[in-house]
């Protein structure tokens, strides 16, 4: 599946997708060609794996994370 397709299925933005790979939230993606794909088993087996307090907990360890980020980069 693709990014957009895994966004839309996780509710999150494309650029969220491309975040939570960074940070080890998701796993990457394999290369097919110039396409970067998901395996459909792979997100399946995630998403079943998480639980909604699991899913939510890995919404907010991102969202933690992106926040910490912007404090050292503006020097806070």
């Amino acid at each position: 599946m693709s990014k957009d397709e895994l966004a839309s299925i996780l509710k999150v933005t494309v650029r969220t997708i491309t975040n939570y790979v960074r940070r080890g939230a998701l796993p990457a993606p394999v290369k097919v060609g110039r396409k970067a794909l998901w395996r459909r088993a792979t997100i399946e087996r995630l998403l079943e794996s998480l639980d909604c307090e699991g899913a939510l907990q890995l919404q907010a360890n991102a969202i933690g994370k992106a926040l910490a980020e912007e404090r050292l980069l503006s020097g806070e």
